[in-house]
């Protein structure tokens, strides 16, 4: 009898949470229903994470019953949008796909401009943590790793800033693996920079693998390596040699290595403002893994060669702040050394 009372006891209590959180949702629902929301991207258009906001946008206005505007904040590798959405109202109605990896490196770097607090952000989930892949122009002078170690002359590499994580991590690799590269910045976003690359302005340039799938697909451009710690399924990708894999590395570089693969898994996460409630941040992303597993956004991102990388907001904030404090000295001190060398 006692048993009985106990289970009765524990399915009333069960019940009642199920009430109390269906009818947090359904009052979360009707908060976005015919409200405005702005879904920031940290990048001009055309490159991916404008093509990720885009994708998300649409699933998210049909679910929430909201308007979605993408709004294109591009400037500082994100840091001005990043600014702009941790003082936002934390209403929800502002969120942003924030560059988490470049972000992190800002603060860890003091970068001039950052007026957010990194774990402060309202994070509603990580949608990628893709591998890099270094590539070149297509039957250029620079066509595998080989062409690129042995190069006798320097192999210049086109980013759109020294604070760009990308940046970062060639500044990195070519520290670790004593590459004859050149670290070129100044352009406006990453299809300038693929241009650039294509027209042979520059031998190359690194980034995710599903933002550069499409050009690579199409034989503009061709992926020579891959920074990560698998190879994609993709036809174009299969066969690439992985860094780090079995190279021959510095002192320190193996360890400058492991910390920029630990980095890259902050990469791409959808966040809102500080002081978010906590009912409204899970409504949120909870919405945000219903949008990834879409018909429409699978379609999409199978098209572009992407993978779908969720990680739950709340992981999110503890794999950010297992990060800060961690990096070699040698990884910091090879960006710096790499920032003075460029040439305005």
């Amino acid at each position: 009898m006692k048993t009985k009372k106990l289970v009765s006891r524990v399915l009333l209590v069960v019940l009642a949470g199920l009430v109390v959180s269906t009818s947090a949702a359904a009052s979360e629902a009707d908060f976005f229903k015919g409200k405005t929301m702005l879904f920031i991207c940290p990048h001009p258009p055309g490159g991916g994470y404008d093509r990720i906001v885009r994708s998300l946008s649409l699933p998210f206005q049909k679910m929430l019953g909201a308007r979605v505007i993408v709004k294109n904040i591009p400037a500082a590798v994100g840091i001005r949008a990043a600014n702009m959405v941790y003082k936002a109202k934390p209403d929800g109605l502002t969120i942003a796909l924030l560059p988490g990896t470049a972000l992190i490196l800002g603060v860890i770097g003091k970068l001039e401009g950052v007026a957010y607090d990194f774990p402060k952000y309202s994070f509603i989930g990580r949608v990628t943590a893709e591998p890099k892949v270094l590539y070149t122009k297509p039957k250029g002078r620079i066509n595998n790793l080989d062409d690129l170690m042995n190069s006798s002359q320097p192999v210049t590499f086109g980013f759109q800033g020294s604070s760009d994580d990308a940046f970062v991590f060639m500044a990195g690799i070519k520290y670790a693996m004593n590459m004859p590269i050149e670290l070129v910045v100044g352009y406006r976003g990453t299809s300038a920079i693929e241009l650039a690359v294509m027209s042979g302005e520059v031998d190359a340039s690194f980034g995710a693998v599903g933002s550069r799938y499409p050009k690579i697909h199409a034989g503009d451009l061709q992926g020579i390596a891959l920074f990560g710690t698998e190879n994609p399924p993709e036809p174009e990708y299969r066969n690439l040699p992985i860094l780090p894999g079995k190279y021959k590395y510095e002192p320190g570089g193996k360890e400058v290595m492991q910390a920029m693969l630990d980095i890259n898994g902050a990469h791409r996460v959808v966040a809102g403002p500080r002081g978010m409630s906590e009912t409204r941040r899970q409504f949120l992303e909870d919405t945000l893994y219903k949008a990834l597993n879409s018909p429409e956004v699978k379609k999409q991102w199978k098209k572009e060669g992407r993978v779908s990388q969720f990680l739950s907001g709340k992981d999110y904030a503890k794999l950010a702040a297992g990060i800060f404090g961690k990096l070699p000295q040698a990884l910091l001190d090879a960006w710096q050394e790499e920032k003075k060398k460029i040439k305005y």
